[in-house]
């Protein structure tokens, strides 16, 4: 088995425990580590900018889409059950 799909295993059995709230910090951690040990140690500055930039980038994508989903659902239960004009 490859090195680094035995490091990416290892951080994903890593998220299993709850440390943290969402694992944050946890995985970014432990891939800053296992690619710093595979590049070396000149890499780190560079190694740990990349990981935290990707690791931003997923996390702030997700949120516009589930809120965009969000407004659709909504907009689909307010059209499918309509409020009752008062009397």
């Amino acid at each position: 088995m490859d090195a680094g799909v035995r490091g990416v295993a290892l951080v994903q059995g890593l998220t299993v425990f709850p440390i943290t709230a969402g694992d944050a910090g946890v995985s970014e951690i432990a891939y800053i580590g296992m690619l710093t040990a595979a590049a070396g140690e000149e890499y780190v500055n560079q190694i740990t900018a990349a990981i935290l930039i990707f690791r931003i980038l997923t996390w702030l994508s997700i949120i516009p889409v589930g809120l965009g989903a969000l407004g659709f659902w909504k907009l689909q239960l307010r059209r499918r059950d309509p409020v009752p004009a008062p009397t």
